[in-house]
């Protein structure tokens, strides 16, 4: 329900979005298609979490912004998404306005980069 509905508002501010059930569904639906130009999951997901989607993204030489959705602040997860190669955290619970704006200001980066 939580990805309808951010799926819902980032339409609704005008960015085209996909979706995928966990890590291992994001992978094989990014196979053979050009990269987005930014991924926003989640740190838990089944099948694959948040972290080893960004580890295999970096790997597979994904370099466009990736967002990260947590509510846990503790230092150590927060560092181990960085490492992987996170570009931001959105801690939970946030609201729309606050997803809009940090979604846009990635993509702002990868456009002015």
């Amino acid at each position: 329900m939580m990805r309808a509905l951010i799926c819902r508002a980032l339409a609704g501010a005008g960015v085209e979005t996909f979706s995928a059930v966990d890590g291992v569904d994001a992978l094989e639906s990014l196979e053979g298609r050009p990269p987005p130009d930014l991924v926003v999951c989640d740190l838990h997901m089944p099948r694959m979490g948040g972290i080893e989607l960004i580890s295999a993204l970096r790997t597979r030489g994904f370099t466009n912004g990736i967002i990260l959705l947590s509510g846990e602040d503790d230092a150590g997860v927060v560092a181990q998404a960085r490492a992987a190669g996170a570009t931001r955290r959105l801690p939970k619970p946030f609201t729309v306005p606050d997803l809009i704006a940090a979604v846009k200001s990635e993509i702002d980066k990868q456009t002015a980069a």
